[in-house]
């Protein structure tokens, strides 16, 4: 018994001392910075596997001759399972190091990268696969791209971020943003919504979630004769006029500006002037309504900017009318309590980015995926 105890005692010396290494090495190494480390890494986790074997196995022989043990065999089997836990979990954490990892670009952590974006930026899988969950439901995140540079959506498909239904989901829904014509079951209740153009068959389509037939030229319930305004959409109409809002030309959307000058873009892609609903640049409607202009040059100096910046700001902001953006944004930080993306109109709390140019301000994601 007591060469028994002596051999515990001798192989919970050499654990300490693997443990002891491996913490000297780094458990928080996330990712070696050389060849060097991630041999070491390696060599670390080898032999604190082959130790958690080596104590199960004698483990094992001393289960074996459980009868003949006394208590303090016992506690030091015990002791030994706690070993073997902190050994494979220590393994598992050095283990880690051998995966290749990149900064990602939304949750800037460093992870396994799932997909790399054209432009470099680099995307774990989960906010890989939340993005594009959130794009087959707001389609101004459509079609993908980062830094003005589109996705490829096959690649995007192999990734394997997705599940098959939910890949036809978004593959439906970038086809839906291309569409001349998109095509929407009439039915209120029905959750599909788009309905793609693989259901049409002549004039008519079969809503795959309802059943119902639609007309393949209005998305109204499928009639005869020529399409005509519901009465329903009359009604939306009359409403529409009173409260000044415009619908859009491609997709019959209602639209109000609350802010900005006339040129639209809806969610579904289509460009048209607000005042006409004509395409963008084909009408001869004014740019800007001044009350218009002024409030988006105080959005974006602030609160306090003094009202000979603000007005020559609005002049700057109507000759500057068609800014593309282009080159890198400025970071502004502000002392009001918020302010407002101008792009998807969602509050922001601690700072915005600001083109260098025409001083127009959005948020993060409207920057790398919307503009």
């Amino acid at each position: 018994m007591v060469n028994e105890a002596e051999s515990w005692a001798s192989l919970f010396a050499v654990v300490d001392l693997c443990l002891g290494d491996a913490r000297a090495f780094g458990l928080d190494v996330v990712a070696p910075k050389s060849d060097e480390e991630m041999a070491a890494a390696a060599q670390h986790a080898d032999h604190l596997d082959g130790l958690a074997k080596l104590i199960d196995g004698n483990i094992a022989e001393a289960a074996g001759a459980a009868n003949d043990s006394d208590d303090s065999d016992d506690e030091q089997v015990a002791h030994a399972k706690r070993l073997v836990t902190t050994l494979v979990s220590t393994s598992a954490l050095l283990e880690a190091c051998f995966v290749a990892t990149e900064l990602c670009c939304v949750c800037r952590l460093r992870r396994p990268s799932a997909f790399a974006a054209p432009c470099g930026h680099e995307h774990c899988v989960d906010c890989f696969a939340t993005l594009l969950r959130t794009a087959t439901k707001d389609t101004s995140l459509l079609p993908l791209k980062c830094c003005r540079m589109p996705w490829d959506m096959a690649a995007v498909g192999r990734v394997g971020a997705l599940s098959p239904t939910e890949l036809q989901a978004l593959n439906d829904r970038a086809k839906e943003k291309l569409s001349a014509q998109p095509l929407y079951c009439p039915n209120s209740a029905c959750a599909v919504g788009f309905v793609g153009r693989r259901f049409v068959v002549g004039t008519t389509a079969v809503c795959p979630g309802c059943q119902i037939r639609i007309c393949a030229e209005c998305s109204a319930r499928a009639h005869e004769g020529s399409c005509l305004e519901a009465a329903e959409d009359e009604a939306l109409l009359e409403l529409g006029g009173r409260e000044g809002w415009q619908r859009c030309p491609r997709c019959r959307r209602m639209i109000e500006l609350v802010q900005g000058c006339n040129h639209m873009t809806c969610t579904c892609g289509a460009e048209f002037c607000y005042d006409c609903a004509a395409r963008w640049k084909t009408c001869k409607c004014p740019i800007w309504d001044e009350m218009r202009v002024l409030a988006v040059a105080q959005l974006r100096l602030g609160e306090l900017a003094p009202a000979r910046e603000v007005r020559r700001l609005a002049v700057q902001l109507r000759d500057r009318d068609e800014c593309e953006h282009e080159g890198r944004w400025r970071r502004v930080e502000f002392h009001e309590r918020r302010r407002r993306c101008e792009h998807c109109n969602r509050w922001l709390y601690i700072y915005t980015l600001q083109c260098r140019h025409c001083l127009f301000q959005a948020c993060e994601e409207c920057r790398g995926r919307r503009i």
